[in-house]
């Protein structure tokens, strides 16, 4: 793998038909169906995808409508970290790994228009793992 490609490409995968998810990540039938949600795991090297689909209404196809990336080496801020899964970040100052846990950012989907919500978790001084929601953030005013 060349440095300037990433480990693994998440852009455009929120909503998503789950189908075309489980395809393109060639997920091995790791499913468990919890209420209306349908979780897939997903693992290549370096890293384990979790998928969260579920349907709009019951004649609609399953979209992933969150996903969390676990990595097995962490990265030292949350723009690289993104980098590593194909997302672009604008640099922000609150980025860095510091003593907080998690890292949280609006996460613009350019194909939609829509804004999603981002957080980086932290875990022995480097983000080790990234999850990606299919909404906007609640934490902005």
């Amino acid at each position: 793998m060349r440095p300037s490609e990433p480990l693994v490409d998440l852009a455009g995968l929120l909503g998503e038909r789950l189908e075309v998810a489980t395809r393109r990540f060639k997920a091995a039938g790791v499913y468990r169906d919890q209420g209306e949600d349908r979780w897939v795991v997903c693992e290549g090297e370096g890293w384990s995808l979790r998928l969260r689909a579920n349907r709009a209404h019951a004649e609609s196809s399953m979209r992933v409508r969150s996903w969390t990336i676990t990595f097995e080496s962490g990265y030292p801020n949350l723009e690289a970290a993104c980098a590593a899964v194909g997302i672009a970040l604008t640099p922000s100052l609150d980025s860095s790994v510091t003593d907080h846990r998690s890292l949280r950012r609006p996460f613009p989907d350019p194909d939609s228009g829509r804004t999603h919500s981002l957080t980086g978790a932290i875990k022995n001084g480097a983000v080790q793992s990234v999850t990606g929601f299919d909404e906007p953030p609640d934490w902005l005013p």
